[in-house]
């Protein structure tokens, strides 16, 4: 027998006298405005419940002692609610529990590690404090765990080898520390992986490797060093896990802002691995101390949306296959040692929104090939050895809304072109040799924002629009005769 009442808008306290539905299996309240504490005595009063729904409501206090004597109970969901206290150890008295859903403060009760048939475990967003505790390793058939967002300290418990059927493990935005074990590895079923933002330190444990249908991983925000095993990416330390793609089944691979290290070898490891990287969206391995050149390897990598290999220490030349890549929507490059010309083929990229190379030793002119990415949003070739003129090619982005050429060697007239670029933000071509006076047609840049055409041989009026006439004095001076 149920009483399902979810989604009304009934209010006041639980009535305790809502136990002479004693033979009652399930009792879903939630989504009102309930008020008050739950009944002291509910495990007493309803002793057959095998589902409890009170989430989304107003309740306050502790969770009852007498809630562990629900003993059919396969489903409690309290979430959302303004309960206080800890979770009672009573807890580890309902062995049926399937599925178990709480907003609480307080530490990870040791009893928890009772409940063998768990399937789901939710204690995210909460104040939890403590460690985890070695007990949760008895939760044999639990396919998901999300302890996010919390505040627990100390480390992985190596027993969480024993849960072989978890498919999702959230530990994000915690204070966790020490390694990630090895022992890792031996979660064979999952396919999320989500560590970042705690303050995990060490290698990466190449047994990460051994996670075959692992789709998500994130360990981005630690304290990782080393070099990186080809299999992973974070603040850890050590090397980068070399079979990073072994399964084919990764999705996203995220290691930056860390300290890994990486040589070569990683990327060699990707040449041999990287044709089975046929499901990759997302590869982020920015701010980190990878080095070796980009592998021409990852054109396998088909599916890949987003490259990120920012801030690293990456040489060679960008590799022409990249054009193969025609889902690409982000191109970030930026501040490596990369040399050579900009291959022609990016312009294949139709996809390409975002294209950052800044902070390179990038030479020869800007290819013309990059007016064909029309979805274009963000351009930046800042801080390289570019020369020659501007292409009127860079005219036919016409949704471009930030363009960075600054610090390059280029030189003659600024195009009368680039005032199409009627969404155009923010422009910088400062420090280059530009020459002549500012087109006529850029009165028509109205959308304009933020200009910086200083350290050019610029002459003439400046244009009559809000960008110029607020523009700073540092954003116009070292120019020839510039007016207006």
């Amino acid at each position: 027998m149920g009483l399902h009442l979810p989604n009304n808008s009934l209010y006041g306290s639980i009535p305790s006298h809502i136990g002479n539905l004693s033979k009652l299996t399930e009792l879903d309240l939630s989504m009102n405005d309930f008020s008050g504490n739950i009944p002291s005595n509910i495990g007493r009063l309803l002793s057959s419940l095998s589902i409890l729904y009170l989430h989304e409501n107003d309740l306050t206090g502790p969770i009852p002692i007498s809630i562990g004597s629900l003993h059919n109970l396969s489903r409690l969901i309290l979430v959302d609610n303004r309960l206080n206290g800890s979770i009672p150890e009573e807890v580890g008295m309902m062995r049926s529990l399937v599925m178990l859903y709480l907003s609480i403060t307080g530490p990870i009760p040791v009893s928890l590690g009772n409940l063998r048939n768990l399937v789901w475990l939710y204690l995210y967003g909460n104040n939890l404090s403590g460690s985890i505790p070695n007990e949760i390793g008895q939760l044999g058939s639990l396919t998901t765990m999300q302890l996010l967002h919390n505040n627990l300290t100390g480390v992985i418990p190596a027993s969480i080898r024993n849960l072989t059927k978890l498919s999702t493990f959230y530990l994000f935005e915690n204070k966790l520390s020490g390694s990630i074990h090895q022992e890792i590895g031996m979660l064979v079923s999952l396919t999320e992986l989500i560590l970042y933002d705690n303050n995990f330190s060490g290698s990466i444990p190449a047994s990460i490797g051994n996670l075959t249908k692992l789709s998500s991983l994130h360990l981005l925000e630690n304290k990782l060093s080393g070099s990186i095993p080809q299999e992973v990416d974070n603040q850890l330390s050590g090397p980068l896990p070399q079979n990073v793609c072994l399964g084919g089944q990764i999705v996203y691979l995220g290691v930056n802002n860390n300290n890994l290290t990486a040589t070569t070898n990683f990327m060699v490891n990707f040449r041999q691995t990287g044709g089975q990287c046929h499901s990759l969206t997302s590869l982020r391995i920015s701010n980190n101390n990878i080095s070796g050149k980009i592998p021409p390897e990852l054109t396998h990598a088909t599916q890949i949306h987003e490259l990120d290999v920012s801030s690293n220490h990456l040489i060679g030349e960008i590799p022409k296959e990249l054009g193969a890549l025609t889902l690409m929507y982000k191109l970030l490059l930026s501040d490596n040692q990369l040399s050579g010309k900009i291959p022609p083929e990016i312009g294949v990229l139709l996809n390409l929104q975002y294209l950052n190379l800044a902070s390179n030793n990038l030479s020869g002119q800007i290819p013309n090939q990059l007016g064909e990415c029309s979805k274009l949003l963000d351009l930046n070739l800042s801080k390289n050895k570019l020369g020659e003129s501007i292409p009127l090619s860079v005219s036919c982005v016409n949704g471009l809304q930030n363009l960075d050429l600054s610090q390059n060697l280029l030189i003659g007239e600024i195009p009368q072109q680039l005032a199409k670029l009627h969404p155009l933000e923010m422009l910088d071509l400062s420090y280059n040799v530009l020459n002549g006076s500012i087109p006529n047609s850029f009165n028509d840049l109205k959308s304009l924002t933020v200009v910086n055409i200083s350290y050019n041989q610029l002459e003439g009026p400046t244009p009559n629009i809000k960008a110029f006439h607020e523009a700073s004095f540092y954003a116009l001076r070292n120019n020839k005769e510039l007016c207006g």
